[in-house]
């Protein structure tokens, strides 16, 4: 699969039921990543079928989405990742949670993952700086936790459970552009709710 490219549709006036505007912050966003797939007659591939991912989120949720991905982190750890992936490959327990990962990637289309070859493969990825520890979940949550680069902080753990902003950008220049990114798909959102 080849990720042909994404966009970003900001919602038109969205209303409640009983006709009150939506807050500019609950605006609908839909983000769509366009990527082509396998047409494929049996075990042989034929061809090429277009085809898109599709994620319906409000505003705010797409602005903290994009704004605040794992790479841009202070506490994301790309380094700590083939330690943690030699440890999986050592036990059967740990063959299933990397396959496990492995189907999530192929689940989510393979949107994003580059081989490099202006392909996009889940095992490049898997070795090349796709995956991380985020060092502030892993000490909130005593266990190793694994992030994509494109990943956000989550507001809740596995139990529901609130969790701190854990977000801290790496450098000043990221931090201004984390700003610049929200700031421009709240803006969006306030000038087409009106």
């Amino acid at each position: 699969m080849k990720n042909l490219g994404e966009r970003i549709d900001v919602g038109f006036g969205a209303r409640e039921d009983d006709g009150t505007k939506l807050e500019p912050e609950q605006q609908p966003v839909r983000r769509t990543i366009f990527t082509d797939a396998d047409a494929k007659h049996g075990e042989d591939a034929v061809g090429n079928l277009r085809a898109s991912i599709t994620a319906d989120m409000t505003a705010v949720e797409a602005a903290a989405l994009l704004a605040q991905p794992c790479h841009l982190c202070g506490h994301w750890r790309p380094d700590e990742w083939p330690r943690i992936r030699a440890k999986m490959e050592a036990t059967p327990e740990g063959l299933a949670d990397l396959n496990r990962l492995r189907a999530a990637y192929l689940a989510n289309g393979g949107a994003g993952l580059e081989d490099g070859n202006d392909g996009y493969d889940v095992e490049h990825a898997l070795a090349h700086g796709r995956i991380g520890v985020c060092k502030a979940l892993t000490d909130l949550l005593r266990n190793d936790t694994l992030t994509d680069r494109d990943a956000c902080c989550p507001d809740v753990d596995g139990a529901g459970n609130p969790l701190p902003p854990l977000f801290v950008a790496r450098h000043g220049g990221e931090a201004r552009a984390v700003d610049k990114t929200r700031d421009e798909i709240l803006k969006l959102a306030s000038k087409k709710g009106r």
